[in-house]
């Protein structure tokens, strides 16, 4: 399997097949990242395609200007988080709406398994989280990247990676009484 950085050079370098194979394997590979982002900063379900899309136009309209010599992902992360906090701002009454009616709907439907409904709630409660302490609980639970991967995603120290994690998990165990 190519590299980010093989697949990178086709995309600047290569012919017109291997420019469109190049960024279909790059998005192949991170279309569910950019999701589950979305989905985790409170992009609802129904909206979340727009957004993807977004953001893989912006990759594509700017990865010309991607310096070899940085890692794809931090830059990539950079991009998508950029995307989601405009995305949201310029969505906010279709956002509000949509959760609304997700909310309804969960509401509606029937009683799921505990693990289920607690999983539910976490990810519920995760939108009320401060951005930095979202994306750190992301990065670490939904995409198992240690606090050094993550500090360099954020562009933080480890200490403050390790303090982001510590305070959205107290957060989060103190909405669903477990301190």
């Amino acid at each position: 399997m190519a590299t980010d950085e093989d697949l990178i050079k086709l995309i600047k370098e290569g012919s017109k097949d291997e420019k469109d194979r190049a960024f279909a394997v790059l998005y192949e590979k991170y279309k569910n990242f950019v999701y589950d982002f979305g989905r985790t900063m409170g992009i609802p379900r129904d909206l979340c395609s727009d957004f993807l899309q977004n953001v893989f136009l912006k990759v594509f309209e700017k990865i010309y200007k991607f310096k070899d010599d940085k890692e794809f992902f931090p830059w990539l992360f950079s991009l998508v988080r950029n995307e989601c906090i405009n995305f949201i701002k310029k969505n906010k009454k279709r956002i509000r709406s949509y959760s609304q009616h997700e909310e309804l709907e969960s509401i509606s439907k029937e009683p799921e398994d505990e693990d289920a409904i607690l999983i539910e709630e976490i990810r519920k409660f995760l939108n009320q989280l401060p951005y930095e302490e979202k994306e750190a609980i992301f990065l670490r639970y939904y995409q198992d990247f240690d606090a050094k991967e993550i500090a360099k995603i954020l562009n933080v120290s480890e200490r403050k990676v390790y303090i982001l994690i510590e305070r959205g998990i107290e957060k989060i165990r103190k909405h669903l009484g477990l301190t």
